[in-house]
């Protein structure tokens, strides 16, 4: 009886004492010993394991725009309001990333590699390279345009077989856009892309969604003993099986694309970054295989991903809302007249789609925590302090919910986005789908462009519409790190035979 009492003083104090000490500190729910905020979060959504961002927005309203909670042993910050953000995330002090070591066993070589969770030198090195390297292969370029387009008319072919064979129109939609997307960031991998049927294609993909889509992957990052316990310790190695098979077919492709390196030009990033290998750069030990592969991988995860779930996310929102979807498509067939595509040139004629895919950025909220980070000193936001090392989430769904900001922020309404005279409003600080400040993401350029020129084009070729007798379609989420719609299929109508 006695032991038992001593242990429960000593986590009592193991747990409350740094808190007590913590003066400043961030208002939130109230910490247990050993669960921490678990039960706040449980009664604020029964499904916060699976949708944690959910319950921190809803904890929100309650604690504000900055609160504290507990997660496992460690505590964090989590950041929900524009100016609260903008604040951290803008010190050069708040770069850095916790120590994820759950994660990167999955994910890195048990290292912080890539460009989306290393920091100090390497980031600054890597994302140096990465964006001198994009810009010379077109990202916001014509050249990227031109790869794009060309996408889209072989999954524009691809849609029509599928929505023709067998006199059957019904297609399903949710993961469509997963093949077109992965090929256009492929392109600027290596300059080259997979044909539809291509099986190691679709592998590629389950095996990345493995980790992207598993509701249990955020907990098991942050919570580093919750590997060790069922029924994620069965999680966490299913999703590490998955990661090791996909880094093995990058690493072999890595070691086929060095040994046919041309002498005069580059097909794509791999190039590059293997010349400037084979170069010996002398600014640390970055350019290395692993490092590569890595980097190919955060293409995929943080690039290709998170553009077909906001496509399938769009034309979800087209279903439910034939009126938004008729009044885009007359807006595309006036700027259009004889032509067949839709081109960036026509971007400036085109608020309505482009306010539609603004609203589907927002709503969707593809990803919904920014990956986490960690002031390197003790750093204030507003009156609260933050101590040096402490996780900070930032809450970009919450943000995106906020209803002082928004009108009716759960309802689908494009015109948010439009002044009294039907064009685009300046831009608004509270979308920020990408991210915000020094860590934001680099492919912001490539996924618009992508998200936009897909939309406008298959809404040009296309109608789409709910099964007949169905219920309107669920906009509720699944997914972990990145999240996307349920299944569902779409009444594909062919509305421009060319």
């Amino acid at each position: 009886m006695w032991l038992f009492v001593l242990f429960f003083v000593a986590i009592c104090l193991y747990t409350y004492v740094p808190l007590w000490r913590w003066k400043n500190r961030p208002p939130g729910p109230f910490v247990f010993p050993m669960m921490g905020s678990l039960p706040s979060l449980g009664r604020a959504d029964s499904m916060a394991l699976e949708f944690p961002y959910r319950a921190m927005h809803r904890l929100s309203k309650q604690f504000g725009p900055i609160m504290s909670m507990a997660l496992g042993q460690d505590m964090w910050v989590v950041l929900t309001g524009l100016e609260e953000i903008k604040a951290f995330t803008m010190m050069d002090e708040t770069v850095a990333r916790p120590n994820l070591k759950s994660l990167y066993e999955i994910y890195s070589f048990d290292k912080p590699l890539g460009v989306i969770f290393p920091d100090g030198p390497l980031w600054k090195e890597q994302r140096k390279f990465m964006t001198r390297t994009l810009r010379e292969f077109g990202l916001g370029k014509q050249t990227m345009e031109d790869h794009i387009q060309e996408e889209i008319k072989f999954s524009i072919q691809y849609l029509k077989r599928q929505a023709t064979q067998d006199g059957n129109r019904v297609v399903p939609m949710q993961d469509f856009f997963n093949l077109p997307c992965l090929n256009v960031i492929w392109r600027l991998v290596c300059g080259r892309r997979f044909d539809y049927e291509d099986q190691r294609l679709a592998q590629l993909i389950e095996h990345m969604e493995t980790f992207t889509m598993e509701q249990a992957i955020g907990p098991i990052a942050g919570i580093s003993f919750l590997k060790y316990i069922p029924p994620f310790r069965q999680i966490y190695h299913k999703i590490k099986a998955q990661m090791d098979i996909f880094k093995g077919f990058l690493r072999q492709f890595v070691q086929d694309e060095k040994a046919s390196l041309p002498s005069d030009f580059d097909r794509g990033y791999i190039d590059s970054f293997l010349r400037a290998q084979a170069k010996g750069r002398v600014s640390g030990d970055y350019f290395t295989d692993e490092q590569l592969i890595i980097f190919v991988q955060d293409f995929f995860t943080g690039g290709s991903g998170t553009m077909s779930k906001t496509l399938a996310y769009a034309f979800l929102y087209m279903i439910n809302h034939p009126d938004a979807q008729t009044r885009a498509r007359k807006e595309i067939e006036s700027v259009l007249g004889d032509r067949d595509e839709v081109t960036l040139e026509d971007r400036p004629s085109l608020p309505f789609v482009e306010a539609i895919v603004m609203e589907v950025q927002r709503l969707s909220s593809v990803l919904p925590i920014a990956p986490p980070r960690i002031p390197t000193k003790d750093i204030w936001i507003g009156n609260h302090l933050i101590k040096k090392g402490t996780q900070v989430q930032i809450n970009l769904y919450s943000l995106h919910r906020n209803e002082t900001h928004w009108t009716d922020p759960e309802d689908f309404k494009p015109e948010r986005f439009l002044d009294d005279h039907g064009q685009l409003k300046s831009h608004d600080e509270w979308l920020q789908p990408f991210g915000y400040g020094k860590r934001k993401c680099l492919g912001e350029t490539v996924a618009k462009l992508t998200v936009l020129l897909f939309l406008a084009n298959f809404l040009a070729t296309f109608r789409f519409s709910r099964i007949p007798e169905t219920a309107p379609l669920s906009v509720d989420p699944v997914g972990g790190l990145t999240i996307g719609p349920q299944k569902f299929s779409a009444q594909v109508e062919i509305i421009k035979k060319t």
